[in-house]
């Protein structure tokens, strides 16, 4: 959600429990009389200034309105014109009819392709309906080891276009990969001990049967923070128009 989102839904919502209080205010709360003054425009003693105070309600009162109005006439809109989301996706035009897809086989598949590819976990996989016959492919993948994620998805990307195109019959519009941190960090991790360094727990001069002397541990190597990453299929696209 953007920023200027989240502030229309928060002024929004504030209009409309603004709008909600001014109106209880004359039968419900402290201030009852001097809200019923102030709604009727009647001269209270109570009031300091009471024109001025009648104003400031009045006018609170239909800013709040007006606000949430619009907010109900927006939602309204969206409710009539918002496209429904489809399960399906048509993949090909037959004599007689069509040939469509479910969108929980194009997931299953995506998956599918993971796990023979066998350097992440698949974590989920969102796919979105374009029109009738295009998808948009959201997944998130944690890799099993640590390594180059620039490589790695431009690896998966292109993979993952061509096995699902071929499956889909090109109706993939765009494929957006999120890495998440892996599941370890092995290839920063210190390399296992050999015997050598065993043998080195006993001096050559002690007598056998001797208690072995103790040897400082090796120093961990401190691994890299792992972060999220999103790769998305335009850069994918851009980098083929510009070896084309």
């Amino acid at each position: 959600m953007g920023k200027l989102r989240r502030f229309l839904y928060i002024l929004y919502v504030l209009a409309g429990t603004a709008a909600l209080l001014l109106l209880l205010a004359p039968w419900y709360g402290p201030w009852q009389e001097q809200a019923r003054a102030c709604l009727q425009r009647i001269p209270n003693t109570r009031l300091a200034s009471p024109l001025f105070w009648s104003n400031l309600y009045w006018g609170g009162l239909v800013c709040a309105l007006a606000i949430s109005a619009v907010g109900l006439l927006v939602i309204l809109i969206r409710a009539i014109t918002a496209p429904s989301k489809r399960k399906t996706v048509q993949i090909a035009l037959v004599e007689g009819g069509a040939i469509t897809m479910g969108t929980d086989a194009i997931a299953s598949q995506l998956r599918h392709i993971l796990d023979e590819e066998g350097s992440c976990e698949t974590v989920k996989v969102r796919v979105d309906t374009h029109g009738r016959d295009r998808v948009r492919i959201h997944a998130s993948l944690r890799p099993y080891q640590a390594q180059s994620v620039a490589e790695l998805g431009d690896e998966l990307m292109v993979l993952l276009y061509a096995r699902l195109n071929e499956f889909t019959g090109g109706a993939v519009e765009s494929i957006a990969l999120n890495f998440l941190p892996a599941f370890d960090q092995a290839a920063y991790e210190p390399a296992h001990q050999d015997d050598s360094y065993e043998a080195e727990l006993y001096d050559s001069d002690e007598p056998q049967g001797a208690e072995p002397r103790e040897l400082p541990e090796p120093e961990p190597v401190a691994q890299p923070e792992s972060q999220e990453v999103t790769l998305t299929g335009s850069a994918l696209r851009a980098s083929e128009r510009g070896d084309a």
